[in-house]
Formats: C-alpha cells, sequence, structure tokens
C-alpha cells in the first residue's frame, strides 16, 4: 500500500470504477463544532480531501462520540501515522509548532486552571497489533476505546513550564493520581520524566517526590541533551519515556510510545476539566510524612 492511503476492508481495486463515498467518508458527520476551539468544522468527506485529512476529522468525531468502530478508528489512526506530518519549526528552532500547541504556548489558565492544555485519552492500540495492522490492515488488529466513563485519563502539557503532569480521576475527581515532571521536544520526539506524584482521596491531597530537586535538577538537564539528539552517560533512548508524535492540532493529538503502541487523545475544554475534575493537583500538596 503506498504511502498515505487509506486501508478501507473490501475497496475497488484501482482499475475498478471510484465510488462515491468510502466507508470512512460515510461515517463522517456534517456541522459539529470542535469542543477545544469552538469553531465549525464540516466532516463531510470531500472529493479534494486527502485520507488523511478525513481520517482527522474521524478521530476527533470519535473522540466527541466514542460511536466511531473501532475498525474505522485504527484505519484513520494508520492513515495520519503513513501522511508523515511534521511540527513547524518556531523561534529559531527553539521550540516547535506542536510542543506549542500541546503546552498552549501564550495562553492565560482560567482561574483556578493550572496552566497549559489538558488532554484526554480516547483510544490505545498496542503494540503487537499496531504492528500487525501496518504489515495487513486494520482486520483483527482493532485496539480498545478506554473506559472513560469510569476513570478518565489525561494528560497536561506546560509549554511555559515544560512540565508534563499525567493522571487518572474516578469518581469525577474526588479520587485522582498524578505523576508530574520535566520534558523536552525535539522534533516529533517528546522525552519526559516523572520526579514526583500526588495522591487525591475526597480532600486529602499528598505529595512524593520521586526524585531529590537537585536529581530531578540534573534529570531535566539530562533530558535536555538527550532530546536536542545529543547523549548522555546517564541516559540512553531505550530507558527514556518518550512519545514520537504522529499529528498535532488544536483538538487531536495522536502518539506511539516507546513500547510501539499507539494512542490519541483530544483536547479538552476548560468547562469539562472542572465539571468532571480532571484537574492538576497543586504541587503545594501536603508532603507524605509531614507534620
Amino acid at each position: 500500500m503506498a504511502p498515505g492511503m487509506m486501508y478501507v476492508r473490501g475497496a475497488p481495486s484501482a482499475s475498478a470504477p471510484r465510488a462515491k463515498r468510502t466507508p470512512l467518508g460515510a461515517a463522517l458527520r456534517c456541522g459539529r463544532a470542535s469542543p477545544a476551539t469552538g469553531r465549525q468544522v464540516s466532516l463531510r468527506a470531500s472529493t479534494t480531501a486527502s485520507p488523511a485529512t478525513e481520517a482527522i476529522e474521524l478521530l476527533k468525531e470519535a473522540g466527541r462520540t466514542r460511536k466511531v468502530s473501532e475498525e474505522k478508528v485504527l484505519e484513520a489512526l494508520l492513515s495520519v501515522t503513513r501522511a508523515k506530518s511534521k511540527p513547524e519549526a518556531t523561534q529559531g528552532g527553539a521550540s516547535n509548532s506542536w510542543r506549542d500547541t500541546l503546552g498552549a504556548a501564550g495562553s492565560t489558565p482560567a482561574e483556578g486552571m493550572a496552566d497549559g492544555a489538558t488532554w484526554k485519552l480516547i483510544y490505545t492500540v498496542p503494540a503487537k497489533k499496531w504492528t500487525q495492522a501496518l504489515k495487513a490492515g486494520p482486520a483483527g488488529n482493532v485496539g480498545a476505546y478506554w473506559k472513560d466513563a469510569l476513570a478518565p485519563a489525561a494528560q497536561r502539557w506546560s509549554a511555559r513550564d515544560m512540565e508534563i503532569e499525567n493522571g487518572v480521576f474516578p469518581a469525577n475527581g474526588a479520587i485522582a493520581f498524578t505523576l508530574r515532571g520535566p520534558f523536552v521536544m525535539s522534533g516529533q520526539r517528546l522525552c519526559f520524566d516523572f520526579t514526583s506524584c500526588c495522591v487525591k482521596l475526597g480532600s486529602l491531597e499528598l505529595k512524593f517526590d520521586i526524585a531529590k530537586p537537585e536529581e530531578a535538577k540534573q534529570r531535566f538537564k539530562d533530558f535536555k541533551e538527550w532530546g536536542g539528539k545529543g547523549k548522555t552517560d546517564k541516559l540512553t533512548p531505550n530507558k527514556v519515556p518518550f512519545f514520537v508524535f504522529k499529528h498535532v492540532d488544536d483538538g487531536l493529538a495522536v502518539a506511539q510510545g516507546r513500547s510501539g503502541g499507539v494512542a490519541f487523545w483530544v483536547r479538552v475544554p476548560p468547562e469539562e476539566v472542572q465539571r468532571r475534575g480532571i484537574r492538576s493537583l497543586p504541587t503545594g500538596a501536603k508532603a507524605a510524612g509531614s507534620t
């Protein structure tokens, strides 16, 4: 299959007449607004739209409704990956457009909200199934929607602080567990490390340091060197947690992790963050063992 082409099971051969609609195009809906931006987007298949463009809109639809079939979601992820999109360099190469979008660079957080942007996990594909899908197509190799109704999983990225916070938030945030630490991004690759964790049980919030402050500072220095394609004695590519992003816009992020699995997230609007308790746990949480 040529790069950038959508795998559609049962699609006609190149010599057959082109159908008016592919299964992917038929799955798209019209006139929905993006919850993250409020902008109106057309989800109708266009005769000029690329397979990747259609796939991006279908993934956003899946993030809103969770009613898109798992096979079509996987088709869309394959199409987005084969498009081989890359971020644009900004600020003389010191930053890039995807990092700025992930971390809401230049934005002002709403009252009571942490800096950056919150992205909710929607769908994951294990590494083995992803490898099989790349070779043979999506049939039988689908992943699964995350059980959002039970425990939303979300990541917050801050481009200002160069910080990631990753957590799960069951019971509308009455219970929460988050990990926090620095990240650095070079091109499509985003390296990160966790230096502290927070646990919330009702009104009780506890913070645990995973690394001492001086160790965290050295880790961040090492990450900057390795993330910039340098290497250090302490860090090697097979030990550093990372994502390789395949697509990022203001409502959707697709990435492959170090293990080889693939996932996508949608940006969570502030009102949903508040309503569902998908909130950053405060850095001022009581340290475990303190009095």
